[in-house]
C-alpha cells in the first residue's frame, strides 16, 4: 500500500485570484525554491511545475506533488524516448525538444510560475498550444514588470530562469 499525506488546503491553482499580488507572491515562490532545491539536490527533475501541482497544506505550508513526469537524473533512460512531457506554457524549451531532463528545466518553469504569479499572466500564452510551443522556443520572454510595477532586480531574476539557454539560467536553485 500507499501512504500519503493529506493535504486540505488546495494547490495554487485554486488561488489564481490572488495572482498578480506582489506581496503574496514573493512568500510563496521563496518556499517554491526551497522546495526545489531539496529536490534537485536529491538528483530528482520534477518537469511538470505548475500551479495545479503546488499544493498547500491547511496550514499555509507549500508542498510539490504530482511526480508522475519526475526523472532521476542518474537515470539511463527517459520515460518516453522522443517524446515531450510536460504542460506546454511551463515546459523549457529544451524540454519542449525532449532533451535529457535537466534541473534547468525545472528553472524555466519556475521562472514561468513566477511570471504568472507576480502579473497574473503567463508570459507566453495563446489558445493555440503549438503558438505556446512557437513562442517558448523562439520568443524572448517579456519584462514582468511591463505588466506590474516590480523592482529592475526581480526582473532580472524571472528574465534570467526564463532564458532560453539553459547555460545561461542559475546554476542551481539556491537564488531565494
Amino acid at each position: 500500500f500507499l501512504v500519503m499525506e493529506l493535504v486540505t488546503g488546495g494547490t495554487l491553482a485554486d488561488r489564481r485570484a490572488r495572482f498578480g499580488d506582489v506581496d503574496w507572491a514573493l512568500p510563496i515562490l521563496r518556499d517554491i525554491l526551497r522546495g526545489l532545491s531539496a529536490l534537485h539536490a536529491e538528483g530528482v527533475v520534477h518537469r511538470d511545475l505548475k500551479p495545479e501541482n503546488l499544493m498547500i497544506t491547511a496550514g499555509g505550508v507549500l508542498k510539490i506533488a504530482a511526480f508522475g513526469l519526475a526523472f532521476a537524473v542518474d537515470q539511463e533512460k527517459l520515460t518516453a524516448t522522443g517524446t515531450a512531457l510536460g504542460t506546454p506554457c511551463y515546459m523549457a524549451p529544451e524540454q519542449v525538444r525532449s532533451e535529457r531532463p535537466d534541473p534547468a528545466m525545472d528553472q524555466y518553469s519556475i521562472g514561468v510560475l513566477a511570471f504568472e504569479l507576480l502579473t497574473g499572466q503567463l508570459p507566453f500564452a495563446s489558445p493555440d498550444v503549438m503558438q505556446v510551443l512557437f513562442k517558448v522556443m523562439s520568443q524572448p520572454a517579456p519584462a514582468p514588470s511591463g505588466l506590474v510595477a516590480l523592482s529592475p532586480s526581480i526582473d532580472a531574476v524571472i528574465l534570467r530562469m526564463l532564458s532560453k539557454d539553459p547555460g545561461q539560467r542559475y546554476p542551481n536553485m539556491d537564488i531565494a
